[in-house]
């Protein structure tokens, strides 16, 4: 998903684990989610992640994880940016919640 805000690019990437390629604690069951942002000299970076790690007893659900994890990515962001990422992520997954 990438948006451009107050004149950045920036692109948000997911990555998913699930059950079946967890296999120890440096690869939780879950989703991450991270910022990035285009610098001309240097091309993508990445500034900000979050991570949403499943609990021994939930099932996996890629939507659920994304949102968790976009949720904590966003945080450092003032809430009219952070609104700005969320209408971004509806429009790509087309007005579902």
């Amino acid at each position: 998903m990438e948006l451009e805000i107050e004149g950045a690019k920036l692109r948000v990437e997911w990555y998913h684990h699930p059950h079946k390629m967890a296999t120890d604690d440096l690869l939780p069951t879950g989703t991450g989610c991270k910022i990035m942002i285009y610098l001309p000299q240097e091309g993508w970076r990445p500034v900000f992640k979050g991570i949403a790690k499943l609990h021994p007893g939930d099932n996996f659900e890629r939507n659920k994880g994304r949102k968790i994890a976009l949720q904590r990515a966003i945080a450092p962001f003032p809430p009219e940016m952070r609104k700005l990422f969320w209408e971004a992520y509806f429009r790509m997954r087309n007005g579902k919640w």
